[in-house]
């Protein structure tokens, strides 16, 4: 898979409703509601991000639908997958790592988490 996928996305404006803006990602039949034409986008990728984590993206279309109404905005909508799965996908990995005897014993005695201790210190080595 390629790291950005690209789709069309149909964004109508409903007056009259609290969130005015609704947005069709027909790649992944999914209708978002949102206060603005900026935040439609951004919640469409963030859609199609939360969507990749758990299911497989269709190819990448660059084909604009036709608006069904005159005043509907279809435009193309991309996202980066792999750094939105390097940043969201929280699943656990089983890793396997060798201590010093020693620190484990006292690890143990000190009823010390293993896996969060392991990932605080990633996380403070990496900055994030």
């Amino acid at each position: 898979m390629d790291n950005f996928f690209v789709c069309p996305v149909i964004i109508s404006e409903e007056k009259g409703e609290i969130k005015p803006y609704l947005t069709y990602i027909p790649a992944i039949d999914i209708y978002i509601q949102a206060n603005s034409v900026a935040e439609s986008m951004e919640l469409a990728r963030n859609t199609l991000g939360e969507y990749s984590l758990k299911n497989e993206l269709p190819a990448s279309s660059y084909e604009l639908p036709q608006a069904s109404g005159e005043d509907d905005l279809v435009t193309l909508i991309d996202v980066d997958v792999r750094a939105y799965k390097a940043k969201y996908d929280t699943r656990p990995v089983k890793k396997t790592v060798n201590i010093p005897k020693y620190l484990n014993d006292l690890g143990m005695e000190r009823k010390l988490n293993f896996s969060d201790l392991l990932k605080r210190a990633l996380i403070d080595e990496l900055r994030l």
